[in-house]
């Protein structure tokens, strides 16, 4: 009860009373103003990611992007969408700020439907896209860092509102 509570807090179920939970509808303009959020403060992870460089971190980076420019090449969509998040998660990490990360999981919670019907036909840039994000802060290069995530979740986001146009999936 108290999860669903919780999902309901953030607008992701509709509880109904002596009938349980629905998953609630997002809308694309939802979605939009969502990714508004998130290009901005995955900038900013990336930047202070690049700013506050951790070692660990970073090799933990590397073997994510590693395994998702494999799993680019013949994964599973499913696959893909876990190694995405994995490496967001770790960028969100290598920023030091826990109170960002935490806001992060939320918003990316809040996006992954929409993102994961990129798919596979995304999954090749994405990972281009993670890893000029991550050589930038491999460089310390805080603000190539900041614009290329932004870039990464605006890019994605326009795919996604490509495929809507284009009759694709929908998240109604």
């Amino acid at each position: 009860r108290e999860a669903l509570r919780g999902l309901s807090v953030e607008g992701l179920v509709t509880l109904l009373p002596r009938r349980g939970a629905t998953v609630a509808d997002v809308t694309p303009e939802t979605v939009a103003e969502l990714v508004e959020v998130r290009a901005l403060l995955e900038g900013l992870n990336a930047r202070l990611a690049a700013q506050r460089h951790d070692p660990e971190i970073v090799a933990l980076l590397q073997d994510t992007l590693a395994r998702g420019n494999q799993a680019a090449k013949g994964g599973t969509a499913e696959e893909l969408a876990h190694l995405n998040a994995e490496f967001h998660e770790r960028l969100a990490e290598a920023s030091r700020n826990s109170v960002l990360a935490e806001v992060m999981r939320g918003l990316r919670e809040r996006t992954s439907i929409a993102f994961a019907i990129n798919g596979r036909a995304r999954a090749r840039a994405d990972w281009d896209e993670h890893a000029g994000v991550l050589a930038a802060v491999i460089a310390g290069d805080a603000e190539l860092a900041a614009l290329l995530a932004t870039r990464h979740v605006q890019n994605a986001a326009a795919a996604f509102a490509k495929n809507q146009t284009a009759g694709g999936a929908s998240l109604q």
